[in-house]
């Protein structure tokens, strides 16, 4: 189509389909501005082409209202193909569509707008199950993205480049390689009132994997990811591999880290809340990290390279890893690398009730902070680091020269050499 028109499904959302047979695409649209309502898109099949259910291209303006986009193929953009367009979804179900990469939809460039929009159950052979942003912009208000699995890259979002705006959206039960909810390899991410709902890695990133860009969130709540590290790597929640997360008024919670061998044997580096690998920055303010676990290192936090964690006005407790409750900085692992915990009032910054279960090779395990790395530092200014049954066992900070404890509203940096109040 290559003038305005809208398309109107007679008798109200679902009740009318237009289908490709498995064998077309079902509407394409090169127009200024084109509107579909009450419609469903179903059954488009193109091997060689782009969105077989809908592809949207050229420099126009469509609005999709109470539609359906589904059981369609492509090669990119199963359900949704849009090539420099602007394109609003609202009130629309995108689901169990297939293609190599973005099966429920497929931004080329432009701009994608999504509202109170399911997007679920859709399969990618590559990168992106829900969505793939190749540049261009995307926002999501309200929406669910669940279910979605790319058999690589990000079971319900890949973000080559772009920027994307989240508000109040959902990823929940989404898999993938890296990045169970969402991968992203460079641009802008930014969310309010996120969550990150059981969604699953078989190496790394459960929730969130950060290859690159930076990524900030207010309200984040991220429970129950969990990253299986076939690779030896992990990440319960997020995987930071160049990447920056920022994160104020969040929780990340009861998210999990696993890697065996093939004898079963616990491997990798762990981090049941956040894994930095090569390089990477993360912050949290007034927030909570809780009940994280992984197998071996860092219940909370694993650093591996080069990295610089800030924990400011935050709770971080009840976590639990075999060789460090909180944090894990290995023997072999590159630097500088180090944990900053501030708290700016009595009481508002605390590393309490974490725990170490196992034993580790070389330096003793810690119930917070294990520090094998020369070139690693963790500081504390007023943080409180427990007492009594509030205490990590089995100890708080162990350093190459020994074991230290600290109480409540403690100031103190320690390195590999040792520990020194400040």
């Amino acid at each position: 189509m290559a003038d305005d028109v809208t398309l109107q499904g007679r008798y109200g959302p679902g009740l009318t389909s237009i289908t490709g047979d498995d064998n077309h695409i079902v509407v394409s649209i090169y127009s200024n501005n084109v509107a579909v309502k009450s419609l469903t898109l179903e059954h488009g099949s193109t091997s060689t082409s782009t969105g077989a259910a809908l592809a949207v291209q050229g420099n126009g303006t469509v609005t999709i209202d109470g539609c359906t986009l589904q059981a369609s193929s492509a090669t990119y953009g199963g359900g949704l193909y849009v090539n420099g367009a602007t394109v609003t979804v609202k009130n629309s179900f995108i689901q169990a569509n297939t293609a190599n990469r973005g099966a429920g939809a497929y931004v080329a460039s432009g701009e994608l707008d999504l509202a109170t929009t399911t997007v679920r159950g859709n399969t990618s052979s590559s990168d992106g199950g829900a969505m793939y942003l190749a540049k261009g912009t995307l926002t999501d208000a309200d929406g669910s993205w669940s279910n979605n699995t790319a058999a690589q890259h990000g079971g319900g979002l890949y973000v080559q480049d772009g920027t994307v705006t989240l508000q109040g959206t959902i990823f929940q039960g989404n898999t993938a390689v890296d990045g169970g909810g969402a991968y992203m390899n460079a641009g802008m991410l930014t969310t309010t009132s996120a969550q990150l709902l059981s969604n699953v890695a078989s190496a790394s990133g459960g929730g969130l994997y950060l290859a690159g860009g930076s990524s900030t969130h207010s309200d984040l709540f991220a429970k129950s990811n969990v990253a299986r590290g076939g690779s030896g790597q992990v990440g319960g929640a997020v995987a930071l591999d160049g990447g920056s997360i920022s994160a104020d008024n969040s929780e990340l919670t009861a998210n999990e880290a696993h890697a065996e061998d093939a004898n079963g044997n616990p491997v990798g580096n762990d981090g049941g809340a956040l894994l930095v690998l090569g390089s990477g920055n993360a912050s949290f303010g007034n927030s909570t990290i809780d009940a994280n676990v992984a197998d071996l290192n860092g219940g909370a936090f694993s650093c591996n390279g080069v990295c610089a964690i800030d924990i400011t006005d935050t709770v971080v407790t009840g976590n639990v890893g075999a060789t460090s409750g909180v944090i894990n900085f290995p023997e072999a692992g590159a630097g500088p690398a180090e944990l900053h915990c501030t708290s700016s009032t009595t009481g508002a910054g605390r590393v309490v009730g974490n725990k170490a279960v196992g034993s580790a090779t070389g330096l003793q395990s810690a119930g917070a902070a294990r520090i094998g790395s020369s070139q690693a530092t963790v500081t504390s200014n007023a943080c409180d680091w427990g007492r009594g049954a509030e205490d990590n066992p089995p100890v708080d900070i162990v350093t190459g020269s020994g074991t230290w404890n600290y109480p409540d509203g403690s100031s103190f940096t320690c390195t590999n050499r040792g520990c020194s109040s400040n």
